[in-house]
């Protein structure tokens, strides 16, 4: 995987992210939150988050380097 691809990714999941966060948001302002629905998106973004973390310190080592 290349740095352009790697910037992709990352910019990806942080749009993923920022989905689910607003999915979230909203169902808690139901006056029933499905905190089931709640439960799995956020387990989808400690997810993003992870591979997130991975791939910026892969682009930084690569930088570090002098790849990018």
């Amino acid at each position: 995987m290349g740095n352009r691809q790697i910037r992709l990714a990352i910019q990806g999941l942080r749009n993923q992210i920022d989905s689910h966060l607003d999915k979230i948001n909203f169902e808690r302002t139901k006056p029933e939150p499905n905190e089931e629905v709640i439960r799995h998106w956020q387990q989808e973004i400690d997810a993003f988050t992870e591979r997130l973390e991975r791939l910026e310190a892969r682009l930084a080592a690569r930088r570090r380097r002098g790849r990018g």
